[in-house]
């Protein structure tokens, strides 16, 4: 529920909305009260919401989120782009190890990393690590402690893991088969009812696996990778959210239940990326709920769906039709769509074009995308990897050259311009405008680059922009 407060000055506002989530965090969950606020006038309550939920399960308990956890060494820094205003959550400014204080801190202050657009970035802040997140002050709290603690635990939990490649880049492959994407759809859905206690639904999804590796192996380790790294963060995440709503004080049936209460409705035809997020979050559920010991030290390198059904006896589940020829429809046309996008990369640019090539370690924190495409390795070993609807934004560290993209299909490859990765896309040769000071612009509807340095290359009939 939101409430709007007139009359009150943003200095009071603000000590009023502390004092609330304060009182707040302590109702629900054992252990010391926040620490002392620095407040900063036009702190925004919303943020300070978001740092409520953050205490319980990055602080307070985090062992019962994920053991380990290490919340309370690092920073959380809630930035609202468009309010030019931010909270540091957990402020450990001059060695201070006390109770999570929240400060406010000024938005003219922040490093650009920081305010760059992108939606999390890894950093540091007053010389302590720190995850920016830029929040939506209209969105659900929970909501944004959930996504907190996922992008989180990727970068300090999951670093050093040793995950063995999948040997396809992560989302689809082109052209997608279906009958894989249907029983995974069936294994989620079988988790899902062991979860909420449906008797017989682990040996369904036993089952479902079987088929899958006995008829589908190659599409195994496909997915493998992905299934530990994101199905692990998203467990965390929602079980963060959980710990902050149901308070640390709670037994592990409640804490599961309000769990699984905020997936309910999530995943019900998951694509190819989301199964991952939703087996690992089931699987885990699953797992917690059975009392495995220790099993959150095997999901470093096995996905939590796998641990569970280990030694599950498989059952003998019905083909659901409808869902079968649902997926098959749907997978069919989700390849049509991709050729669409993909096509123009299958053959060389026209001649009236060329291919951009951006340095892919240029880019700026994190990047939106409507998913990742491969090709599986041709006849001489060699696979290609794109990403479909890519927004993201890219500066040289040298030059200045700066390049935003806007819903763009791109190939990330290698390319004549030099060693390591880029991120390539054509464009019309004309929409490079040369400036007076032998710099580059672009303004296309999607493409917009600024004092770009940039070379001609030709490769084999194709000229290729190389950005500097």
């Amino acid at each position: 529920m939101r409430m709007t407060l007139r009359y009150r000055s943003p200095l009071r506002l603000l000590a009023a909305a502390l004092l609330f989530v304060a009182g707040c965090a302590a109702h629900r969950a054992a252990g010391p009260p926040a620490a002392p606020p620095v407040p900063v006038e036009g702190a925004d309550p919303a943020a300070l919401a978001v740092a409520a939920a953050l205490t319980p399960a990055l602080a307070t308990c985090p062992d019962r989120v994920w053991p380990g956890l290490p919340g309370r060494e690092i920073q959380v820094l809630l930035v609202d782009l468009r309010g030019r205003r931010a909270v540091l959550w957990n402020d450990l400014r001059e060695g201070y190890r006390g109770a999570p204080r929240i400060a406010g801190i000024p938005f003219g202050e922040l490093p650009p990393a920081y305010t760059s657009g992108a939606e999390y970035r890894f950093g540091e802040l007053h010389g302590r690590p720190t995850l920016g997140f830029s929040y939506d002050p209209a969105a659900d709290a929970s909501w944004s402690a959930e996504i907190v603690v996922h992008e989180a635990f990727h970068g300090y939990v999951q670093e050093g893991w040793e995950i063995g490649a999948s040997g396809v880049a992560r989302g689809i492959r082109y052209p997608e088969p279906w009958e894989p994407r249907y029983l995974r759809r069936e294994l989620v859905r079988s988790l899902r009812a062991a979860v909420d206690g449906t008797p017989g639904a682990l040996a369904d999804a036993a089952a479902w696996l079987s088929r899958i590796r006995a008829e589908f192996p190659e599409a195994v380790p496909e997915a493998r990778a992905v299934d530990v790294v994101e199905g692990t963060a998203e467990y965390a995440g929602v079980m963060a959210a959980a710990v902050s709503a149901a308070g640390c004080g709670a037994k592990e049936t409640a804490l599961i239940a309000e769990a699984a209460r905020r997936v309910r409705n999530r995943w019900n035809r998951p694509d190819k990326e989301e199964e991952s997020y939703a087996l690992g979050v089931l699987g885990g559920l699953a797992l917690r709920g059975r009392g495995d010991p220790g099993w959150e030290k095997a999901a470093r390198g096995s996905p939590p769906a796998e641990l569970l059904l280990a030694r599950v006896r498989p059952g003998d589940p019905a083909i659901d039709v409808e869902l079968a020829a649902e997926t098959k429809r749907e997978f069919q046309a989700v390849n049509r769509a991709v050729l669409r996008k993909i096509g123009p990369f299958l053959s060389p640019p026209p001649g009236d074009a060329f291919l951009v090539a951006v340095p892919s370690d240029w880019m700026q924190g994190s990047f939106g995308t409507g998913g990742f495409v491969s090709l599986p390795p041709d006849g001489a070993g060699t696979g290609r990897s794109f990403v479909l609807e890519m927004t993201a934004s890219f500066a040289s560290p040298d030059t200045g050259s700066r390049l935003t993209l806007n819903g763009v299909a791109v190939e990330r490859s290698g390319s004549p311009c030099g060693e390591g990765s880029f991120h390539l896309f054509p464009l019309p040769i004309r929409s490079l405008i040369e400036g007076a000071d032998r710099r580059g612009m672009i303004a296309e509807e999607w493409v917009r680059g600024e004092r770009l340095e940039y070379d001609f290359v030709r490769r084999d009939g194709t000229v290729w922009l190389c950005l500097r």
